[in-house]
């Protein structure tokens, strides 16, 4: 993309996204133990309030693909950006079955994370299932109207059913009844990819960026407090309240996404554009390098360990994405035919 044509704000959530994922998947290996203690508290803090980074990488894919300005032919869409993404998600799950056959010689294990892939990389199968429905997509989000309908319908049997399943009972009527009406629509991370689209076409005023902003704050403070009780009351963390689907997760990435949005318009320092361009070499990696970390025993309980852990995860994925991005720049100077 030609670089005045570059949307800043998307890099700077790329690079905020980078260093909260990381964090998130830290924090939750120092989650152990009985939830009372003071680092356990101020863990699960950190933790919550991260939780925002996967969507908002669903989001900025959203923005981009379904913008009108942007023609995306079926067939090219297949042949470069789907099977990209699927030679990349056959690549790494091989990596990460490696791994996993080295840790723990347990071939289930193994043939596990080969087919399925390893936790994080979920995130890979949700963006190839969104960029298979951009064509179906785009002719509802041409359609402001349409749109909002199918934002309000995701927000009634999606994401409130993701809301209120940890305040009621197994089996609940309520839940039942959501369900029985069978509306999938932009059900998933399609959700996620169809509102960064809605967000960054949106004109927002200053109050309503700030009423956004200080919704993100309210979602994050509650999932903070609702985990801490949930946690308290189980003897150990709850994630009840962490759907990304869920209410709490929504307010806080459209807080960032909104903030952002509004106030980062301007080309972006060198360290934060190059957050932004290893965002997501970073994003496939650093889980081996927290692999590593646990193996020579530094995941211990204590801030100064999580500190130490996160800043040497981050270093050594950073390294990894700033080899990885010169690799992918070397590959598209060599397929980039010389003019005459």
């Amino acid at each position: 993309m030609p670089q005045s044509h570059r949307i800043f704000y998307f890099d700077a959530l790329r690079a905020l996204g980078c260093l909260l994922v990381v964090l998130t998947h830290v924090t939750s290996q120092f989650l152990i133990g009985p939830p009372a203690r003071s680092y356990w508290v101020v863990t699960a803090a950190l933790n919550n309030g991260t939780r925002a980074a996967v969507p908002l990488f669903i989001m900025i894919s959203g923005a981009l693909f379904l913008d009108p300005d942007r023609p995306v032919a079926f067939a090219r869409l297949l042949r470069k950006n789907v099977l990209r993404l699927v030679v990349m998600l056959v690549a790494w799950n091989l990596i990460y079955a490696v791994a996993e056959w080295v840790r723990s010689h347990d071939w289930s294990q193994v043939t596990h994370t080969l087919l399925l892939g390893p936790f994080h990389l979920w995130f890979l199968y949700a963006l190839i299932g969104c960029y298979l429905m951009v064509p179906l997509l785009r002719p509802i989000t041409a359609n402001p109207r349409l749109m909002g309908w199918a934002l309000t319908l995701a927000a009634v049997f999606t994401v409130l059913p993701a809301t209120a399943q940890p305040f009621l009972r197994p089996g609940s009527p309520v839940l039942a009844l959501l369900t029985q009406f069978h509306v999938p629509t932009l059900g998933s991370y399609v959700f996620y990819f169809v509102l960064g689209y809605a967000l960054h076409r949106a004109t927002l005023s200053r109050l309503q960026t700030w009423v956004l902003a200080a919704a993100g704050l309210v979602g994050t403070l509650g999932m903070i407090w609702l985990t801490q009780v949930a946690s308290v009351a189980a003897g150990h963390l709850d994630q009840a309240f962490q759907a990304n689907l869920g209410l709490w997760i929504l307010l806080q990435a459209t807080g960032w996404f909104s903030l952002a949005k509004a106030y980062w318009n301007r080309p972006l320092p060198r360290g934060v554009a190059f957050l932004a361009a290893v965002s997501l070499p970073v994003y496939l990696v650093h889980p081996l390098v927290l692999g590593l970390l646990q193996r020579v025993g530094l995941v211990r309980p204590g801030l100064h360990w999580l500190v130490l852990v996160y800043l040497l995860v981050l270093a050594g994925s950073l390294v990894f994405g700033a080899v990885y991005h010169w690799g992918q720049k070397q590959l598209h100077r060599q397929g980039t035919p010389v003019k005459s």
